[in-house]
């Protein structure tokens, strides 16, 4: 319908739209996740979004499996346990009513890295600078067997590390934290067709509990990473700190499930802990046999690969100088980008 053909009751409705908090508005509560039978935050924020409207607002817990039970319930796409009904009412009793009804869920997210863009972040792209989102690093709490485990983690800042080690250290502090473990990865010359090998970092000797050795011999130089700036003023603090870092295929770019597999499974045995790993042993499938793919596709690559399984076969793993050596001679073969493709 035409803007013209709109009668002057509506066109004024129409014009009485505040667009720009309108699309504010629908911006602040896509930002808060709510997969299907996670949305009580969302409710919660709804409710209070009514209420300052002015409407008479009320909050039902409906159990899902007496909904179940009615001949007219269509089915559900994810099983869930609980639901939260937000309902907002407006006017006066006995008059005409006008029902508008919608859901708050939807499906889950999936693996992020796929994504252009955050999905729930609400970015108004196309020329429109509407929408600043700030990076965060966020502090989440878990009981897993009845140990407190808080997970730190969020994009790595750029600069001003000083301050950043200073509030994380004041941070554990208040926390009483008894504990500090580092988790990362660093690209090594190791092959994908063989177990992620893993090293350990450690502010004593009798740090690390989990089998891992403290790692490679010799000198290793790499890149300067906030965690491992981290994990030092942690243990110059009085704090017992340590890391497990996963060593993985230099020539594989983006995610490496089988890494954070491993990472996980070395963290389970220091804590004693059954740690849940979700869809990584698939998702590790799946990457091996895209690898095994592309290495099979170019001889030279081939090649390198089953060089690098004989010396991790001859449990003579490069130490610090001999991984450099060997990226360095892996990149002339390949020229200048030497990754395989995903």
């Amino acid at each position: 319908m035409s803007r013209r053909a709109l009668g002057a009751g509506a066109r004024a409705a129409a014009e009485a739209v505040d667009v720009a908090a309108l699309t504010a508005e629908l911006q602040a509560l896509v930002r808060v996740p709510s997969a299907t039978a996670s949305e009580d935050e969302l409710a919660a924020m709804l409710a209070d979004r009514l209420e300052a409207a002015g409407l008479v607002v009320e909050v039902f817990h409906p159990d899902p499996a007496d909904i179940r039970d009615d001949p007219a319930w269509p089915g559900e796409e994810v099983p869930r346990e609980t639901l939260t009904v937000v309902m907002g009412r407006a006017g006066r009793p006995g008059g005409t009513r006008l029902v508008l009804s919608g859901h708050t869920d939807v499906v889950p997210a999936g693996d992020l890295s796929t994504w252009t863009a955050d999905p729930w972040g609400a970015e108004i792209r196309d020329g429109q600078l509407a929408n600043l989102t700030w990076p965060a690093l966020t502090v989440r709490h878990t009981t897993i067997e009845g140990r407190d485990l808080l997970l730190f983690g969020g994009p790595e800042p750029d600069f001003r590390w000083r301050e950043l080690a200073d509030a994380v250290v004041e941070l554990v502090q208040h926390l009483d934290v008894a504990e500090w473990i580092s988790l990362g990865a660093i690209p090594a010359a190791v092959p994908h067709t063989r177990a992620v090998p893993i090293i350990g970092t450690a502010s004593g000797p009798d740090g690390l509990t989990s089998g891992v050795n403290r790692g490679p011999d010799g000198l290793l130089r790499v890149p300067s990473a906030a965690i491992s700036m981290l994990e030092m003023r942690v243990a110059e603090a009085g704090i017992p700190a340590l890391g497990y870092f996963a060593q993985i295929p230099h020539y594989v770019s983006g995610p490496y499930p089988a890494a954070a597999l491993e990472l996980l499974g070395v963290l389970s045995r220091h804590l004693g802990v059954d740690l849940p790993t979700g869809d990584l042993g698939e998702e590790s499938r799946q990457m091996r046999q895209r690898l095994d793919l592309a290495a099979a596709a170019d001889e030279q690559t081939r090649a390198y690969v089953e060089r690098l399984e004989s010396m991790v076969d001859e449990a003579r793993l490069p130490a610090g100088d001999e991984l450099i050596s060997e990226i360095e001679r892996f990149l002339r073969q390949q020229g200048s980008s030497g990754e395989l493709p995903n």
